[in-house]
């Protein structure tokens, strides 16, 4: 990751084109700041600096960690603690499948479209990709988010590499020089 990242983040979402969504056509104004997953804690605390940083000019910023929204989902239709127990119990592909009708990518977004509609954001800051794995993959999260971003640009803080064409979460492979974890994708804009 450059040094200067959140510097040009800080600029970047300062800009009006940015801020409205202007000169990207009829994409999603989706951004992916891809980051060395050993870098975990100091890219949160230069999230939070950003946010905090943005707000003393006047730019609103939702922050949010998926590994949160989906506690905070869980708890609203009374699941969380049935989830525990069901982990403790079942196995873990049975688990998953519980987990995943619970938490389905439509509830998921529609849950993301409430924050952001309830707080009215300039631009949305998310992170926790890397922690809600295999619960919930980005792709397919993404994918689902199209027409619910009520127009917001949404940053993506991503523990992987993004080359612009494909994720590749925790940029692992597989010692064959084969990538764990990658899936392809195409319509994020690569920050970094």
């Amino acid at each position: 990751m450059r040094q200067d990242t959140f510097e040009r983040l800080f600029i970047k979402c300062q800009e009006k084109d940015f801020l409205h969504s202007d000169n990207i056509g009829n994409e999603i104004p989706f951004y992916i700041i891809p980051y060395p997953p050993k870098e975990e804690r100091s890219v949160s605390m230069q999230v939070s600096m950003v946010s905090r940083r943005l707000a003393e000019v006047n730019i609103s910023v939702l922050h949010l960690d998926l590994f949160n929204l989906c506690i905070d989902l869980l708890k609203d239709q009374g699941l969380l603690e049935p989830i525990f127990d069901l982990e403790k119990e079942e196995d873990p592909a049975y688990f998953l499948d519980a987990f995943d009708s619970a938490v389905n990518d439509t509830i998921f977004t529609a849950f993301i479209q409430q924050k952001i509609q309830q707080n009215n954001p300039d631009v949305v800051f998310i992170e926790g990709v890397g922690k809600i794995y295999p619960f919930k993959k980005i792709h397919p999260l993404i994918s689902n988010m199209h027409d619910k971003t009520e127009g917001k640009p949404i940053v993506f803080f991503y523990p992987g590499i993004y080359d612009g064409n494909s994720f590749k979460l925790f940029g692992l492979h597989d010692g064959n020089g084969r990538e764990l974890f990658k899936t392809n994708y195409y319509r994020a804009y690569n920050l970094a």
